[in-house]
């Protein structure tokens, strides 16, 4: 299967709003009865990136989308995007694109009837149809019925169906969901291309591993606050790389190690060193000026999801005694992002529109 690319940035926007495609979450709060969905939460998505939105499920993710799009009355606090809440927007299906649930279909109706009924709500041609659908890879597809999809097609029609009005924001939950290997590599691509002509794109998901390759920044949720907001490579930053290290005397390398100014060394419950701030090359003269035989060496850089999983820790207050994140810290040898990634080439105008301002993957 083929995917197309992108299209163009969006048609300037109404004098009622500014413009921007900002999204601007402040002091926001949800209680249902006793419980704290969310709770005093603040963060900005801006435009230009793609910000992941994550968190353990019951994190209150997904109440929060539901807020921003107006699909909830939060308890306090306020969400505007271009300046405005979602019920002030002048053309809300051209301003905000969202995919939060892919049952939405008539099961007996095929996806162009489906994207005809969406068009013709929104104020766009029928032809935009088939436009998003070639979009999105499904061109071949089109007449077939809706209810015979995979999981997989339905998240690819909710996105088309969410890029009917062209839009300048993009609110995504879990678009990633049942898709294919090629199909995920496509929706990086995608959502890339999409925020590199200025537009906002805001996508959630429970585990960090789906979406590192694809987002800028971060916003992590945990039991309804937010726990983290920043850059990935500020996330990265939370913890430095390590040597692990096994000798013929322990307490003889630790002594002088120190004594060669390393400072961060510390014994781990294995009985090994743990070094940080210091490469291998400096950790092997040491032990080799001291006469110490090295039995094991081992090189540890951080993991992003190892740090996630601290952040989230807790998330369910029920659970067993000793429950969180795994012990230790690092990934597998050699582990790291597939090699040859790149986001596609080109995000050009569907044919007809004009170009204005303007990427859960």
């Amino acid at each position: 299967m083929t995917y197309a690319q992108p299209g163009p940035a969006p048609v300037a926007p109404t004098a009622r709003e500014n413009g921007s495609g900002r999204i601007v979450v402040q002091n926001l709060s949800r209680q249902f009865g006793s419980v704290h969905a969310v709770s005093d939460l603040s963060f900005v998505v801006h435009p230009g990136t793609v910000t992941g939105f994550l968190g353990p499920n019951g994190s209150g993710k997904t109440t929060t989308l539901r807020m921003v799009l107006g699909l909830i009355t939060p308890s306090a606090g306020s969400v505007t995007i271009s300046g405005v809440p979602f019920h002030r927007l002048a053309h809300p299906g051209r301003t905000v694109g969202a995919v939060l649930d892919t049952q939405g279909f008539h099961p007996r109706r095929s996806a162009r009837d489906h994207l005809r009924v969406y068009a013709a709500a929104s104020g766009v041609p029928d032809a935009r149809a088939d436009q998003v659908l070639e979009l999105v890879g499904l061109s071949s597809a089109g007449r077939r019925k809706a209810g015979a999809f995979s999981m997989g097609m339905r998240q690819r029609l909710s996105l088309a169906t969410a890029l009917l009005g062209d839009p300048q924001v993009l609110v995504l939950d879990e678009p990633s969901n049942g898709l294919d290997p090629e199909g995920i590599v496509w929706l990086r691509g995608f959502l890339q291309s999409f925020a590199r002509t200025g537009r906002t794109v805001l996508v959630s998901s429970h585990g960090l591993r789906e979406i590192e390759q694809t987002v800028d920044s971060l916003v992590v949720m945990s039991r309804g606050v937010r726990v983290y907001e920043g850059t990935m490579a500020e996330l990265g930053s939370r913890r430095r790389s390590r040597v692990l290290l096994r000798s013929a005397d322990q307490v003889g390398l630790h002594s002088a190690l120190v004594a060669a100014g390393t400072r961060d060394v510390t014994v781990l419950e294995d009985g090994r060193l743990a070094v940080t701030g210091a490469d291998v090359q400096h950790l092997g003269s040491v032990a080799l000026e001291a006469r110490i035989a090295i039995w094991g060496m081992t090189e540890e850089h951080p993991d992003l999801e190892q740090e996630f999983l601290q952040l989230t820790a807790g998330q369910y207050t029920g659970a067993p005694p000793g429950y969180g994140p795994p012990q230790g810290y690092g990934a597998p040898p050699g582990y790291g992002p597939p090699q040859g990634y790149g986001a596609p080439p080109g995000y050009g105008p569907p044919q007809g529109r004009h170009q204005g301002r303007g990427q859960s993957w």
